[in-house]
C-alpha cells in the first residue's frame, strides 16, 4: 500500500471500518511511513478533541467525524492535508457545520488550535493512547527483562534518562521489560508492568511547560502527586528532577502510586 491508497482509505481505518487483512496492510505502511503515521496521530487528536466537545465516544460519530474534521482543518491548521478522496457525500459538510455550530466558535478554535500549552492533547491522554496503542499492536518490547536494573540501563543507553524503576514485589507487579517511544513528539522511556492480568504503563518523558495542566494536583505526606481519569483508564504522575514519571492503568489511584513513590521522594 502507498501513500496515496492509505489515505484514502485512512478515515475508514481510524473509524474501525475496514477488514482484517485491509487494516493490517493499512497498519504496516503507517509503521515504515512517518509521514503518513503524523497524519494519522493528527486525525486521531481532532477526532478525541471532537468527541470530547461533543460529550460523545467514538463510537457515536462513526460515518460522521470524518466530515467534521475536514471542515475543523479548513480553519488555518498549518498541519492540514488535502481531504480523502471519495468521503463523504456533501450532506455530512451541512451536518458537521450544524455540529460546528452547536459547538460554538470558541470550542471549535480551542479543539483546532489546541491547549494554551500547545499540545493536541493533555498529557494524560497522550500517555493512555500510547498505552491502548502498545496493547493494540502486541506488545512489542525493544528490552525483554524482569530486572529493574537491566531495564533502567538499558534506557539510559536508549534515551539517555536516567529512569530509577520501583521494586515492585511488595505490590504484585511483574515487570515485563521496555521500549522508547514517542508521547507528543517527545522521547520516552515506557515500562510496560503486569498486575494480576491488568496492564500497567510507566513512562518517564522530560517535562514541558504546563504539562500538568489539566490534572488534578494531591499533596500527601510524602510529596505530592497529579492525576486523572482518561478514556476508562487512572493516569498518575509525578515529578523527579525534569523527569515526569506518569503511571497508567484501569487500576486505581491507589494502586498505581505503587509504581512511581518508591523512587521519588522529592517536593514540588
Amino acid at each position: 500500500m502507498n501513500c496515496s491508497e492509505t489515505r484514502d482509505y485512512l478515515f475508514a481505518f481510524l473509524d474501525n471500518e475496514l477488514d482484517a487483512p485491509l487494516s493490517m496492510e493499512l497498519q504496516r505502511h503507517l509503521d515504515r511511513c512517518p509521514e503518513c503515521a503524523r497524519e494519522a496521530e493528527i486525525e486521531r487528536s481532532v477526532g478525541r478533541r471532537l468527541g470530547a466537545a461533543l460529550g460523545v465516544d467514538r463510537a457515536e460519530m462513526v460515518g460522521l467525524d470524518g466530515s467534521v474534521r475536514r471542515v475543523m482543518r479548513m480553519d488555518g491548521d498549518e498541519d492540514a492535508t488535502v481531504g480523502v478522496v471519495g468521503r463523504p457525500p456533501s450532506w455530512r459538510y451541512a451536518t458537521a457545520a450544524v455540529i460546528l455550530l452547536a459547538v460554538g466558535a470558541a470550542s471549535w478554535h480551542f479543539m483546532v488550535r489546541g491547549s494554551s500549552a500547545g499540545a493536541p492533547d493533555r498529557f494524560a491522554d497522550q500517555v493512555v493512547s500510547d498505552l491502548e496503542h502498545f496493547l493494540e499492536k502486541g506488545k512489542p518490547l525493544q528490552f525483554a527483562s524482569a530486572d529493574p536494573e537491566a531495564v533502567a540501563s538499558w534506557f539510559l543507553e536508549a534515551t539517555s534518562f536516567p529512569v530509577t524503576l520501583p521494586q515492585t514485589a511488595s505490590c504484585s507487579y511483574e515487570l515485563l521489560g521496555g521500549r522508547k517511544c514517542k508521547i507528543d513528539g517527545r522521547l520516552a522511556a515506557f515500562a510496560m508492568y503486569d498486575a494480576n492480568g491488568t496492564p500497567a504503563s510507566l513512562v518517564v518523558v522530560a517535562e514541558t511547560e504546563a504539562m500538568l495542566d489539566g490534572m488534578t494536583h494531591v499533596r500527601r505526606a510524602d510529596g505530592s502527586h497529579w492525576v486523572e481519569r482518561c478514556k476508562g483508564h487512572t493516569v498518575v504522575a509525578r515529578r523527579r528532577g525534569s523527569l515526569v514519571y506518569a503511571a497508567a492503568s484501569t487500576l486505581s489511584e491507589k494502586d498505581l502510586l505503587c509504581l512511581i513513590t518508591e523512587t521519588i521522594h522529592e517536593g514540588d
